[in-house]
């Protein structure tokens, strides 16, 4: 295999999963209720009240952006952590298992990076934010 080779190789990879990320972000923290079947929308009808978002910062929770629009459209705090999603899918596992009584708990080792809270008016990221999801289902 040349050079070239594996420099495409890892190129193409960093695009998938920056594509990958998008999606999955839309799906899991931005969905709009389609039939009350998405995301943060489920949480919120099974009674969980998401006052904060506790993700690495890594990926898009890079982007300031990306942050400031996702604490205005969910109405959340997001905290942002010296780790990345694998670990924060690995602690939230062990909250489920009972392994730590909370997310407190779990994340106590973890170096707090940022806390981003939403604005006081969201108005402007709400607008744009239902355009790209009517962008993205056509």
């Amino acid at each position: 295999m040349l050079k070239a080779d594996v420099i495409e190789i890892i190129d193409s990879h960093k695009v998938r999963g920056q594509i990958e990320n998008v999606y999955a972000i839309k799906n899991i923290y931005l969905s709009p209720p389609k039939d009350n079947a998405d995301g943060m929308e489920i949480m919120k009808q099974m009674g969980m009240e998401i006052s904060t978002i506790k993700a690495g910062h890594a990926n898009m929770f890079l982007n300031p952006l990306f942050c400031r629009t996702l604490a205005a459209v969910t109405g959340a705090t997001i905290e942002l952590y010296e780790t990345d999603g694998s670990v924060g899918a690995a602690y939230g596992a062990g909250i489920g298992a009972g392994i730590y009584k909370d997310s407190d708990e779990a994340f106590k080792t973890l170096k707090h990076m940022a806390t981003i809270k939403p604005e006081a008016d969201s108005a402007p990221y709400k607008a744009a934010y239902k355009l790209w999801v009517e962008r993205l289902g056509k």
